[in-house]
């Protein structure tokens, strides 16, 4: 039997909205079901795999040592897109480009 392919990476964004405390994930799934996903979300990281004939995985860490609420994890598919929420309960560190003041304007 000859080896499968690996599953591919599916494109995703994660979004920290320090505000709102909250960060959101969207994986794009296209031509995979909500019954083929499989998610499991800890406190730093973020685990997807998918079952069926389009086969994705994703493990990312949350950004900037960001820790979340995994036990109020919620998702739900908005098209061919899988969004998932948390709340933040550790803000990582900001990037030192962020922390920069605007100029001035003249």
């Amino acid at each position: 039997m000859p080896d499968e392919p690996s599953p591919a990476v599916p494109p995703a964004t994660i979004r920290v909205n320090r505000k709102r405390m909250l960060l959101t994930i969207k994986v794009a799934l296209h031509h995979v079901s909500p019954s083929q996903i499989e998610c499991n979300t800890s406190k730093t990281r973020i685990e997807l795999t998918t079952t069926g004939r389009r086969r994705f995985a994703l493990s990312r860490r949350y950004p900037n040592g960001t820790e979340c609420d995994d036990a109020q994890t919620s998702a739900s598919m908005q098209g061919h897109v899988l969004v998932v929420e948390m709340p933040i309960t550790k803000l990582g560190a900001r990037r030192s480009s962020e922390r920069q003041p605007p100029l001035p304007s003249r």
